[in-house]
């Protein structure tokens, strides 16, 4: 759901359990599952920014998400197992 919603230009905030939202969320939009205090923080400043502070975090968003698409995915899953193939051929 992190990356449908980063694809589609939109701001985002999520658990830090999500491994997605680990990698292309910003520590400060992460909050703990059961940090309610810091999930209503987050809702609240979201909820006062202005549009277009909100359009520019939905931009960012869009340029941190473009490179991660099926195709990207399967070159760095077919360099990943080259390498352990390597390290298989050369035992």
């Amino acid at each position: 759901v992190v990356n449908e919603a980063m694809a589609c230009g939109l701001p985002v905030i999520s658990t830090n359990k999500a491994l997605a939202s680990l990698e292309l969320i910003s520590d400060e939009y992460l909050y703990s599952p059961n940090d309610r205090e810091k999930l209503a923080k987050l809702l609240t400043e979201f909820n006062n920014k202005e549009a277009a502070s909100l359009y520019e975090i939905g931009k960012q968003n869009l340029e941190t998400i473009k490179n991660y698409h099926i195709e990207q995915m399967v070159e760095d899953h077919l360099s990943i197992f080259k390498t352990i193939i390597k390290k298989i051929n050369k035992k």
